[in-house]
């Protein structure tokens, strides 16, 4: 899904398995006047929670980056990248990495943002996982969700 506006020169581009980080994606669009982008697998990833865990820490760990099942178009349009997902297994799922990798984000700033119910060091992973693709400006907008309805990994 592709949301555009003729005159954003800002793009979020967002992973949600549960819908949490849709509703912060779509907070920050509305925000920021900023275009919106979901980032999807080509395969959804399995509604059962446990099976879901075991899929992406097998994906994570092998370095497995998923097809998507399109790509944002026009980014040379962006001066300002808003990045959304959650937190599986203390790190960025295996769909973002697929995103990082065919999107060239050089020269853009880069404001990661997270729905994670994990310990501060886990976000910490995140934000060196995200630094280390050597973004301008990247910052981590920790957004810690505590809803009792939270499924994410």
């Amino acid at each position: 899904m592709q949301d555009f506006t003729s005159a954003a020169s800002a793009l979020v581009a967002f992973f949600s398995r549960t819908g949490n980080t849709r509703v912060i994606a779509s907070q920050i669009r509305r925000a920021k006047e900023a275009d919106l982008f979901e980032i999807v697998a080509s395969a959804p990833y399995p509604e059962d929670y446990e099976a879901t865990v075991a899929q992406a820490s097998s994906k994570t760990s092998s370095g497995y980056r998923p097809p998507l099942t399109g790509r944002a178009a026009n980014l040379s349009r962006y001066d300002t990248v808003y990045l959304g997902f959650p937190v599986w297994g203390m790190t960025a799922p295996p769909v973002i990495r697929s995103f990082l990798r065919s999107h060239d984000l050089t020269g853009k700033n880069v404001r990661p943002f997270v729905s994670d119910k994990l310990t501060p060091s886990g976000v910490g992973r995140v934000g060196r996982c995200i630094a280390d693709r050597r973004f301008t400006n990247c910052e981590l907008l920790c957004l810690r969700l505590a809803l009792e309805l939270e499924t994410s990994i």
